[in-house]
Parts: structure tokens; C-alpha cells; sequence
């Protein structure tokens, strides 16, 4: 089964619950379901994390290392998401509302 994590939940898990110097372990399980294809993050939501990344950030550098496993492997369908823009959001978008709406 597929878990698709928001970044709130890596964040949460190293600041209140299992920090990576403490807790080494969760995050080698972590890792492991990533491998698996278990546990996997939209490419959005992982590239706007690694964005704001900050000096000595120890979840940003575990994210960074693992990136490629967490990253989701998702194929996009051109015809799935021009009937999502035509049928499911209004006709007029401007070039910049398309991109926005592109991210959800």
C-alpha cells in the first residue's frame, strides 16, 4: 500500500517525536518503505521542502540524501488533466492559473 506523506509529517516526526540523532532507527524504517515504494512524497511537495532549505537543517540533509527514494513515481496522463482543467476548474485560466492549478 502506498502512503503519500506531506512534508508536516517528516517535520513533525524530527522536531517532536523522533529526531535523527536520538531516533536513528525510525528513519532507517523510513527509508526502507521509501525503497519499497511505501512511503512517497509529490515531487511538489518535496521540491518546494528541499527549496527552503536552511544551513545545518540534519531533516533537510536526511531529505536531500533520500530524495530519490522519496520522490513519487507518477505518470502524468495529458488527457486526464486537460479534461480536469476543461471540465473541472473554470474555462478562462490565464497562462499563470493553469501552472497553479497544475501543483494541486
Amino acid at each position: 500500500m502506498l502512503h503519500l506523506f506531506d512534508a508536516n509529517v517528516l517535520i513533525n516526526a524530527s522536531n517532536m517525536y523522533y529526531p535523527l540523532d536520538s531516533v536513528p532507527e525510525f528513519w532507517e524504517w523510513v527509508s526502507h518503505q521509501a525503497i519499497n515504494g511505501c512511503i512517497q512524497l509529490p515531487v511538489e511537495i518535496l521540491d518546494e521542502v528541499l527549496a527552503g532549505r536552511k544551513k545545518d537543517d540534519p531533516l533537510l540533509d536526511w531529505m536531500t540524501a533520500h530524495k530519490d527514494v522519496l520522490r513519487l513515481k507518477e505518470v502524468v496522463d495529458p488527457s486526464l488533466v486537460n479534461k480536469v482543467v476543461t471540465e473541472g476548474y473554470a474555462p478562462d485560466l490565464t497562462d499563470n492559473e493553469l501552472i497553479e492549478v497544475g501543483q494541486d
